[in-house]
Order: structure tokens, then sequence, then C-alpha cells
């Protein structure tokens, strides 16, 4: 009778170990879910992460494109001030040639 009982008691204790064990139905379904909701936002977080590269990298080039234009501004604003002092250069060198030539 003893024997009965405690294979019993351990019957009963482990049927209640290997239910609580066992994940049910729906456990494993919200599980799954929320392993899925974890992907979503880790994908979101890379996609997040790419998108700021992106960005930046077309920050960099903006900026080297605006950087190349004002070089190019300032060398032209350079040129326009040396050929306007190389004309003016000239038309004063012209006029004293002139009024050397009155001296004759």
């Amino acid at each position: 009778m003893k024997t009965n009982l405690v294979l019993a008691v351990l019957a009963a204790s482990g049927y209640a170990f290997l239910f609580t064990a066992c994940e049910s139905k729906e456990q494993k379904a919200k599980n799954a879910e929320l392993e899925h909701q974890a992907d979503a936002k880790e994908d979101m977080a890379k996609q997040v992460k790419k998108d700021a590269k992106e960005q930046v990298k077309a920050a960099e080039e903006a900026g080297k494109t605006a950087e190349k234009m004002a070089k190019d501004d300032a060398k032209a604003t350079q040129d326009a001030i040396k050929d306007n002092a190389d004309a003016a250069q000239k038309q004063l060198k012209d006029e004293a040639d002139k009024i050397r030539d009155e001296k004759k």
C-alpha cells in the first residue's frame, strides 16, 4: 500500500512537472510573435543606420561640390581681377607712351 501511494505521488509530481515544463501552443505562438517583432525592430534599426550613412555621404558630397564651386568662383574672381588690372596697366602704359611721343 505504501508502495502504491509513493508511486502515485511520484507519478502525480512527474505529470505536474511535465505539464508545466512544456509550452502550450498559445505560449509558443506568443513567443514566435515576440521574436518576429524583435526581428522587425532590429531590421528597422539597421535601415535607420544605413539611411544615416547615406545621408552623411550625400552631405559630404554636397560639401565637396560646394567647396569646389566656391574654389572655382574664387578662381574666376581672381582671374577677372588680374585681367582688369592687366587691361588697366596696358591702358596706362599706352597713355604714358602717347605722352612721351608728344615730347618728341
